[in-house]
């Protein structure tokens, strides 16, 4: 009867030890998915109080890990906040901006931008193995268009 009962214990014991590690990778897995996932770094800023006639925009950068590259693809977003001055929602034309990414320029020449909606293109990403860099847009001029 003890012997029953001790192989009862250790068939029990195994299995459920089998379940925990299966437990454990589908975690992991998990994680890893979520880590993938594009998140907020830096939430919506605005750069002016905007009203009629004014030009102004929001900004923001999404971060998401590349596990092929090791590592962060950062996306900057932008969103018009301009008026003209009959109070009809507006384009916002930026000129002369950079993209200063921990001090040092993405691009050499100065950008603009021209966009009425959530906006991002191939030059407003970069990739980098720091995941909280320091990141500041600077811009000449922008207007209501």
């Amino acid at each position: 009867m003890k012997r029953i009962f001790a192989f009862l214990l250790l068939f029990v014991l195994v299995f459920s030890k089998i379940e925990a590690q299966v437990q454990t990778k589908s975690y992991y897995k998990k994680n890893e998915a979520i880590q993938n996932q594009p998140t907020v770094y830096i939430d919506w800023k605005l750069t002016n109080d905007g009203c009629w006639g004014c030009s102004s925009f929001y900004w923001s950068v999404n971060r998401q890990y590349v596990p092929s590259m090791g590592q962060y693809k950062f996306d900057i977003w932008f969103y018009s906040n301009s008026f003209y001055t009959n109070g009809v929602w507006a384009s916002t034309y930026v000129q002369g901006i950079y993209f200063l990414v921990d001090g040092y320029n993405l691009y050499k020449d100065p950008a603009w931008l021209l966009f009425k909606d959530k906006y991002t293109t191939t030059f407003t990403s970069f990739y980098t193995p720091n995941p909280t860099p320091t990141v500041k847009i600077t811009w000449s001029s922008m207007s209501v268009y």
